[in-house]
């Protein structure tokens, strides 16, 4: 209890009978006095409820709640014009014939907020509950139809710029905070979109159970068939609207690999070096395309035994001369994926390795002469495996030598149909986008040990393939002076 001036500091301690005593005494007087003189802010939207019906009883409409922060300013305004709170406004604007929005930031099905707002302005809400859709009617009789605003495609307006005026400013702001993941209604829509009878082709491959699952019983009548390989097919061959979106993308990786590049220096940690890279890329598509959305691009950069995986996460390790080093550029533009690897070393390398490196780009060439129209891709890898059965390598190679490139989908972009492996015997075709990324991995202890890998992408045309990276290969070219 303070014993002093205002500002003092100086307090003695008391006991709770005697606090509750004097906040009685002190609230009553008020109360007695007007009601309206209490004021006061409670600070979780779960004590709403009872701190309002305390105020409501107490008398005073000067009361707010964590829920209603950002409303403060409106409050304010309702209070000292016409006199009430949130309530008692929506009530006074409802008679008076005023369209009312509220400042809404508790978390419940809509169909609950919409009818606590219909409740203040006179209306009624119906919901269907299988299908989820909400009928709204008004009561009041003094809406014409014509006046109503009759909202179209042509009437839709692109928001370039918005500037929030102050809150003060805002008497009708309509704020709604609405979760609604558990309540499946994705597949009441599907239900109510779908007739429930015939055949409907779905990409089983990228359908979880669950959803399946829930998918069927929206639509019990239905035959869900697997359309997934036919649909894999139609992508393995590209519009020239795609492939000038890869050749953009292929363009921009080779930006983000000069980036990695200049970035690379002794003592540098690897997650520097791939943000670097990462931030090249991305200012680059935004250039590119300023309209465009920027997802999904991105650098995986490796040092030393760390480069053993095709893909392994950015460390914090730093860079250290002698180094072999993995340099991986994602660029991803409207759905389309790009990719640049190649293998580096810092300052110098040694004879091992040089001797790796060089078989390994020995059948990133022969790769590169393979790819033409009327080839199979089980063909090219069993060519390519040649020349590294020739080095006693064939062991450490890793999967296969290259794959599709497109749009955003399974395997990021990949068609497992169109890959250079063994096992598969796809013709390639004009109009297709692959990769040559030969890749072996010697194990930590051996000569040379880490991942070596090059990576092209071309599209095939008519007569032959144009390789679209221009980013340099090659112990010639990726040796990075200190």
């Amino acid at each position: 209890m303070r014993v002093g001036e205002r500002g003092s500091g100086e307090f003695r301690e008391i006991e709770w009978d005697e606090a509750l005593a004097l906040a009685t005494q002190w609230l009553g007087d008020v109360r007695a006095r007007n009601p309206d003189e209490l004021a006061f802010f409670t600070g979780r939207d779960q004590s709403q409820a009872l701190t309002g019906w305390w105020a409501q009883q107490f008398g005073t409409v000067n009361y707010a709640a964590h829920g209603g922060f950002c409303s403060v300013n409106m409050a304010a305004g309702g209070l000292y014009s016409i006199g009430g709170s949130f309530w008692d406004a929506a009530w006074k604007l409802s008679d008076e014939g005023f369209g009312l929005n509220l400042i809404w930031t508790r978390q419940q099905p809509i169909e609950s907020f919409i009818a606590q707002v219909l409740d203040h302005v006179g209306g009624i809400l119906y919901t269907d509950p299988e299908q989820g859709r909400c009928e709204l009617k008004l009561l009041r009789d003094d809406y014409w139809i014509d006046s109503l605003p009759q909202l179209g495609p042509d009437e839709i307006v692109r928001l370039e710029r918005f500037e929030r005026a102050q809150w003060g400013e805002l008497p009708n702001e309509l704020t709604v905070v609405y979760t609604d993941w558990q309540r499946d209604n994705y597949f009441k829509a599907c239900a109510q979109e779908l007739p429930n009878k015939g055949r409907i082709g779905i990409e089983m491959d990228n359908l979880p159970l669950d959803r399946f699952a829930k998918l069927q019983a929206a639509l019990p009548n239905v035959e869900f068939v697997d359309i997934s390989a036919a649909c894999m097919r139609m992508r393995m061959v590209k519009s020239a609207e795609e492939i000038e979106f890869i050749k953009n993308g292929a363009n921009v990786c080779d930006i983000g690999g000069f980036a990695l590049r200049d970035a690379v220096k002794e003592g540098v940690p690897e997650h520097e070096v791939a943000l670097a890279s990462t931030q090249a890329m991305i200012r680059e598509i935004a250039r590119r395309y300023p309209d465009s959305e920027l997802m999904d691009t991105w650098t995986w950069f490796q040092s030393g035994i760390n480069t053993d995986g095709a893909h392994n996460p950015v460390t914090t390790r730093k860079v250290q001369k002698g180094d072999i080093l993995s340099l991986n550029c994602f660029s991803m533009i409207s759905g389309y994926y790009t990719a640049l690897e190649r293998t580096m070393f810092l300052d110098h390398v040694d004879d091992a390795s040089l001797k790796l490196w060089e078989v390994n780009v020995k059948v990133h060439e022969a790769g590169l002469a393979l790819v033409k129209p009327g080839v199979r891709c089980c063909d090219i890898a069993h060519e390519l495996n040649k020349i590294y059965e020739e080095h006693d390598l064939l062991q450490y190679r890793t999967f296969g030598y290259g794959h599709s490139f497109g749009v955003l989908s399974h395997y990021y972009g990949r068609e497992a149909g169109l890959e250079f492996r063994e096992d598969i015997d796809t013709v390639l075709e004009p109009g297709m986008v692959v990769s040559i990324e030969p890749m072996i991995m010697l194990p930590e202890g051996m000569p040379g040990a880490g991942g070596y890998r090059e990576h092209d992408i071309l599209v095939v045309g008519e007569e032959g393939a144009e390789n679209i990276t221009k980013f340099p290969y090659g112990p010639e070219h990726n040796i990075i002076s200190c």
